[in-house]
């Protein structure tokens, strides 16, 4: 009878002509999970009284000769011990592994020998696979379609803003070309309320009855505003027009309201 024993633990197997054509490789031992050298011995040469029923009888196939250590753990059904303290040591033998090396010849499949589909079969297939292709594209069609969309309408809000900013601006600019320095003045409030106080001093020094001191007082006021008045407006010579118009008493009507204003006060 011919076997291979285990020389680590001594279990021992029986031989097929896969396991012999094997020897002289390394398998893993069912019962200790160490890897030995594949020997096969004669127990006739060795003049041992070996029964076939004390061996663990292959009959073509052991499936955890060589099987890698965390498949052989699952087979052994039998091992009622928990073997977590050799996790390390056995995730670290899972090298020099030969799926093939003891594998029953009914399992190995060349690829050739697939099932075979009839054409209808292999039609039917293809289209769902060309279906599924189609439908993952057209999400991806869908899902850019939105995205492109969400950033045309994004741009031309910001197009539109910055438009609407830029043509306020434009014709606030125009404005200022076109106007006039008087027609500037005439908008702008601090000038009004500068000229109407200027107005009203220089009326009242021509045309009320002050002693000499007190209207050279009032000419020296009227000249101190003209800086004020300059600052304010945009008109170089409003001062002499604001003196012209206060001399002969005429008020502006571009300023009226001020002067009214002021003289209530």
């Amino acid at each position: 009878m011919e076997y291979i024993e285990c020389t680590h633990c001594g279990k021992r197997y029986a031989v097929n002509d896969k396991i012999r054509a094997s020897e002289g490789e390394f398998a893993r031992c069912k019962n200790c999970l160490e890897k030995f050298m594949i020997v096969v011995q004669d127990s006739k040469e060795r003049d041992e009284d070996t029964k076939e029923q004390n061996l663990n009888a292959t009959s073509g196939w052991e499936p955890t000769l060589t099987a890698p250590p965390h498949q052989a753990i699952m087979l052994k059904a039998d091992d009622k011990k928990t073997l977590a303290e050799d996790n390390d040591e056995v995730e670290a033998q899972e090298i020099d592994w030969d799926p093939s090396l003891t594998m029953p010849e009914v399992e190995v499949r060349n690829e050739e020998e697939s099932e075979t589909l009839s054409d209808e079969e292999a039609q039917a297939k293809a289209e769902q696979v060309l279906a599924s292709i189609q439908q993952e594209k057209k999400k991806k069609l869908i899902m850019f379609g939105l995205l492109g969309a969400v950033l045309i309408l994004l741009a031309l809000t910001l197009y539109m803003v910055l438009s609407g900013e830029e043509k306020v601006i434009q014709q606030q600019t125009a404005f200022i070309k076109r106007a006039t320095p008087q027609e500037l003045d005439q908008q702008n409030t601090e000038c009004r309320i500068a000229a109407a106080r200027q107005w009203l001093l220089d009326y009242s020094a021509m045309h009320d009855n002050y002693d000499t001191k007190t209207f050279i007082n009032m000419v020296k006021q009227s000249e101190s505003r003209v800086d004020a008045l300059s600052n304010s407006c945009k008109t170089p010579d409003l001062s002499n027009i604001i003196l012209d118009a206060a001399t002969v008493g005429d008020k502006p009507e571009w300023f009226a309201a001020e002067i009214q204003a002021i003289s209530r006060k």
